[in-house]
Order: C-alpha cells, then sequence, then structure tokens
C-alpha cells in the first residue's frame, strides 16, 4: 500500500521545487477536538488561516479561544454554500457573520472557494453518501446556477473573492486511488471537502497545518487492511489525511501543545 500511495505523489519531497517555503497555513476544521484545546492563539499565528463550511451549527459553538478569530480564506462544498446556506436564513446570517469577517493576507486575498459549480453529473447519484439525499435530485439546473448567482453576489458585497478550486495533481491522484479500490464506498463523489482542501494547500505550500479534524485510529486500521467492501468515504479520507501527516507534508496543531 505504501509504494502505491507514494507512486500517486503522497510523497514530501515531490513538489519541493515548487512550493511556497515560507507562507504558513493553518486548516480549520469543525471537529470538537479544539473544545477546550486552547489553540485559537496559535491558529491565528499563521499567514493564512483557511476555514472549512465555518457556517456549521457546530462550529460555531466552539469557542473563539480554540477556534480563533482569524480567517483568510473559506472553502466550502456546492451542497453547502449553495444549498444549504442560501436557502436557509438562519445560515444565512451566520454566512454573512463569516464573510464579514475574513480578512486579506498580504499577497493572499480574502477567498471562499468551492470545489465546483453544481452540475447535473455531481447530483447523479441522488441516494449515496451521508450529506446527499433525494431532494438533490428536485433541484434543476437553472436553480441551481441562480443559488451560485446569489453566493457570487454575496461575496462581492463583503469584497470576497469566489472561486473554483482548481483540482490539482495530487486531489487527482487520490481520486484515481479511490476509485481504483471502489467497490463498494458509500459516496462515490471523491474526497470529502476537508480533505480536498488539505491536499489543495499542501501541493502549494510547504508549512501546512490543520486542527479540528476527526482522527479515527479504527478507520485508519480498516483501510490498511485493504480497503475492504462496506468502507464508507470518511475512512478514506482518514487514511490519505494521517498518510500526509505520517511522511510530514501537514503538521497536526493539537501535537504541538
Amino acid at each position: 500500500m505504501s509504494e502505491l500511495l507514494k507512486k500517486y505523489r503522497l510523497d514530501p519531497n515531490i513538489f519541493s521545487n515548487e512550493k511556497d517555503p515560507d507562507t504558513t497555513v493553518c486548516i480549520v476544521g469543525k471537529s470538537t477536538s479544539l473544545i477546550n484545546k486552547g489553540l485559537g492563539e496559535l491558529i491565528d499565528s499563521h499567514d493564512i488561516v483557511v476555514r472549512i463550511n465555518p457556517w456549521y451549527t457546530l462550529y460555531g459553538n466552539i469557542a473563539p479561544e480554540d477556534r480563533g478569530k482569524k480567517t483568510n480564506h473559506i472553502t466550502s462544498s456546492p451542497y453547502h454554500m449553495l444549498r444549504n446556506c442560501l436557502n436557509n436564513p438562519k445560515i444565512l446570517k451566520q454566512v454573512e457573520l463569516e464573510l464579514s469577517h475574513m480578512t486579506d493576507a498580504g499577497d493572499y486575498k480574502k477567498t471562499l472557494y468551492i470545489n465546483r459549480i453544481p452540475d447535473e453529473s455531481w447530483f447523479r447519484y441522488r441516494n449515496n453518501g451521508p450529506f446527499l439525499g433525494l431532494e438533490h435530485g428536485e433541484f434543476t439546473i437553472l436553480q441551481k446556477l441562480e443559488n451560485y448567482e446569489k453566493a457570487h453576489n454575496l461575496c462581492e458585497k463583503f469584497g470576497v473573492k469566489l472561486k473554483i478550486a482548481k483540482m490539482t495533481n495530487l486531489i487527482k491522484s487520490v481520486n484515481d486511488i479511490m476509485l481504483y479500490f471502489n467497490t463498494d464506498v458509500n459516496n462515490p463523489h471523491g474526497i470529502l471537502s476537508g480533505t480536498e482542501t488539505v491536499l489543495y494547500y499542501m501541493e502549494n505550500f510547504k508549512n501546512v497545518s490543520v486542527a479540528g479534524f476527526s482522527w479515527s485510529q479504527e478507520g485508519i486500521d480498516e483501510c490498511k487492511r485493504g480497503f475492504s467492501v462496506g468502507i464508507t468515504q470518511t475512512h478514506y479520507d482518514l487514511f490519505f489525511l494521517n498518510e500526509a501527516l505520517n511522511r510530514g507534508l501537514i503538521t497536526k496543531l493539537e501535537d504541538r501543545q
């Protein structure tokens, strides 16, 4: 397995000549592992602070001293940004609050990344995955594009760039591995938003830390046993994040306390 992963570029030296060597990045998830850790100041000390779907209700219940206050980039998926947030007045207020708190980081402007514009292919699997339901199939292309337009206008209101995150070679390679082993994965859409975000920054920056991610040893062990039938997408994500951690490509902020 290690040789296969090495082939697919999860290697600490593969991008050494291309990465930004100086800018520090911290990617903040929404896990309860942040609670009572007091990592807020350490998180905010990074040059770029990236937050994944920070409008989650659970995330909002985590104190600033644990999750920090600084935000330069936000990453989201079409599901969260273009469906839940823009069609739910309560969550929309949280979206506006998070966007209003964003600040520029030197040459790196405040930006909201989504991984793709929703289209027919993204919604083609109607029953698969922990976050997907039949209601997705009821959205017309026009409704999806209208919501994308709403998101674009909302970002303009707060001076935030809305960008489609370009799939990197690394993300494509990981997806290729998943497809190679995919016999009965619960979600066939590819890696989860959190893992995709880590891989995206990992390919471009040398000093990448993560905080607020769930790390399940049970899931990792199951992956190492051979990607057995019935494994979930989350298992894949845990496995790749831990491979990146073990290879020194990222740092787990909780371990630096």
